[in-house]
């Protein structure tokens, strides 16, 4: 009777009318959303409730920095719609309790399946939340606990709070305040550039343009980078330095690698068709919430099957400036990409530090040299000339970008560099101009 009594006072309580200034607080029910408070769910799911299973637990990434640039308002706007999603959604028979300032917690029926449930909780959870004038998106930190027998919900709870810090452990979440806005104003500005960047890749604003890699020798053209650039409504055309590096949505930001990798694939297929009998490699940048993410070798997986791209065509770019918490990831995902039979390459060598750490622990296929080594001079040129050698040793094909004049294009050729990309062959074009350079014809400079 105690569990019925519960769950009678926290029905339909987004449609009650607010308590009056002096009425008496039920400490079993939180006061903004309505939902069962802490030590209303230990009440309810104690002594007389019926068999329950798996318990979820979640908290909002970043609400602190939600509550800075919204004002306490605006974060409790979005609390209030993060407890009505979880309460569409639930499933008869299910608790859900706010647990903490930002934290809930939802006790499943033994009948539902707890990690099923949880992820498409945690896409409900993803979809934008209208907030004042701002339209934000919120991640969520969760953890999943199956109920064992004889065991108490406050061992339960302690056991989904686990899971949810091991989560947050393994894919840590990206705090605004390394973007520099830590302002109230800086935060809205980037909850715009969000939406904006949002609503961009699903108009299609974005768009692929292609620079050609050219072999040095023969002047052909049998390569080309995807480079990403977003057609802006007001500013005109974007290189990702205008607005990626102002992003702390992993979820965008995985989004956006998700649909460069699908439409780079779909164009190199569509190449691929039109030439028969003269293969073309497509390289892809691969970036930091990539490495991150759990779910990116399923992702390439399904995107090869989906094109009938040939997986030994692509090849990855991963800088070398990425950093050493990201090394780790990176030495395991390189080798799941390679068992794909994808092709690995070190972007920007000789810009970074973690370069020499990945020749040694994982299976890389070609290096490509910053763009700074194309400056003239005799110690550079040495330089070069010792790095290319070093690579031909170890197998490694070897290539360099911002090659821009003639005299520059036969240095590198000089001291053994086998490809270049850069201004003086070709700029970045959309793919229907890109198309006529690629091929078995020698490519001709632009003078």
């Amino acid at each position: 009777m105690r569990f019925a009594r519960v769950l009678d006072r926290v029905r339909f309580k987004f449609m009650a009318p607010a308590p009056a200034p002096g009425d008496p607080v039920d400490p079993a029910i939180d006061s903004l959303t309505g939902l069962l408070t802490h030590a209303g769910l230990l009440s309810a799911g104690g002594t007389g409730m019926p068999a329950f299973g798996a318990l979820i637990l979640f908290d909002l990434d970043h609400f602190r920095k939600i509550n800075t640039a919204l004002d306490f308002a605006g974060g409790d706007q979005v609390l209030i719609e993060v407890a009505r999603r979880i309460e569409r959604h639930a499933p008869a028979g299910a608790l859900a309790a706010r647990t903490g300032v930002d934290e809930f917690a939802i006790l499943l029926p033994a009948t539902i399946d707890g990690r099923s449930f949880a992820t498409k909780l945690a896409r409900e959870i993803a979809r934008p939340i209208e907030a004042g004038d701002e339209q934000i998106v919120v991640s969520i930190s969760i953890g999943v606990a199956e109920s064992e027998p004889a065991e108490g919900l406050d061992t339960l709870l302690r056991r989904a709070g686990s899971a949810m810090y091991h989560h947050r452990e393994s894919e840590p979440v990206r705090d605004a305040d390394t973007l520099g806005t830590g302002s109230a104003n800086g935060i809205r500005q980037q909850f715009a550039l969000e939406r904006e960047l949002r609503d961009g890749l699903a108009t299609g604003q974005l768009r692929l343009y292609y620079q050609p890699i050219v072999d040095l020798n023969t002047h052909i053209a049998d390569e080309c980078e995807a480079l990403l650039r977003w057609d802006h409504p007001e500013r005109g055309t974007l290189q990702p330095g205008d607005f990626l590096f102002g992003i702390a949505s992993d979820r965008l930001l995985r989004d956006i690698g998700r649909w460069v990798l699908h439409d780079a694939c779909t164009q190199g297929r569509a190449w691929q068709c039109q030439r028969p009998g003269h293969p073309l490699t497509m390289a892809v940048n691969l970036s930091s919430s990539q490495i991150r993410d759990p779910r990116f070798v399923d992702d390439v997986r399904a995107t090869l099957r989906e094109t009938g791209f040939e997986p030994g065509r692509l090849r990855f770019e991963i800088s070398e400036s990425i950093t050493l918490a990201e090394l780790e990831s990176a030495v395991g995902l390189i080798d799941e990409l390679r068992g794909l039979g994808v092709r690995m390459a070190l972007d920007d060598f000789g810009a970074g530090n973690a370069g020499w750490t990945l020749l040694r622990q994982a299976h890389i296929d070609a290096i490509k040299l910053d763009r700074s080594f194309v400056a003239a001079g005799p110690d550079n040129l040495r330089i070069v000339e010792a790095l290319t050698g070093f690579a031909r040793r170890l197998g490694l094909d070897v290539a360099i970008e911002g090659v821009e004049r003639a005299e520059q294009a036969d240095a590198m050729r000089s001291v053994g560099v086998h490809k270049a990309q850069g201004y003086y062959f070709a700029a970045p074009q959309p793919p229907g101009e890109v198309g006529a350079l690629l091929g078995s014809a020698p490519l001709r400079p632009v003078c």
